[in-house]
């Protein structure tokens, strides 16, 4: 009776070292994980370094133990890079084996979603659109207008600093 006893600790405990070492989280979490970009305001071109690209709010499929780079642009605002890399899982450390930590099953990716406030591009000092000192002569409104077009089109400027400034340059006019 003893030697059915042992032989069963021993399959139980053989069964247990399997588990352990077969991948459990591979194959209930997966190696890879969907990653949220998202911005304020929204409409941000977003680079990622591994290469892919959108434009936020979007998700890209990320390796779990993968650490990467992105790099948010967004006309009239100032670039934002985050960093983006793998965390060990809670249930990564419970369900993973050795298999687990070579697939990188154990990992999420942090911060998920990987999100970023976007600040204003500062105005340049602009004496040429707005302003009329001593040192240079006053330009014509068609010229002032179109200094103040192009800085906005170079996005210098965002959409409530040029509504601002050519209501100013008319109202001086």
């Amino acid at each position: 009776m003893n030697s059915t006893r042992g032989r069963r600790v021993v399959a139980g405990a053989a069964m247990a070292v399997l588990l352990m070492g077969s991948g459990c989280a591979t194959m209930i979490r997966g190696t890879e994980e969907v990653l949220s970009i998202t911005s304020e305001p929204s409409g941000a071109l977003a680079e990622v370094s591994d290469g892919q690209k959108g434009t936020t709010p979007c998700q890209i499929k990320l390796k779990r133990n993968q650490s990467v780079l992105i790099k948010y642009s967004k006309d009239g605002y100032e670039p934002e890079t985050l960093s983006v890399f793998p965390t060990l899982a809670g249930s990564g450390v419970i369900l993973g084996g050795v298999i687990d930590y070579g697939t990188g099953a154990v990992y999420s990716l942090a911060p998920n979603p990987a999100h970023v406030m976007l600040k204003p591009r500062q105005a340049q000092t602009m004496t040429s659109p707005v302003s009329v000192g001593p040192e240079s002569p006053r330009k014509s409104l068609t010229e002032r207008l179109d200094e103040l077009d192009q800085l906005k089109r170079d996005g210098k400027l965002t959409d409530k600093e040029y509504k601002s400034m050519r209501q100013k340059i008319l109202d001086e006019s």
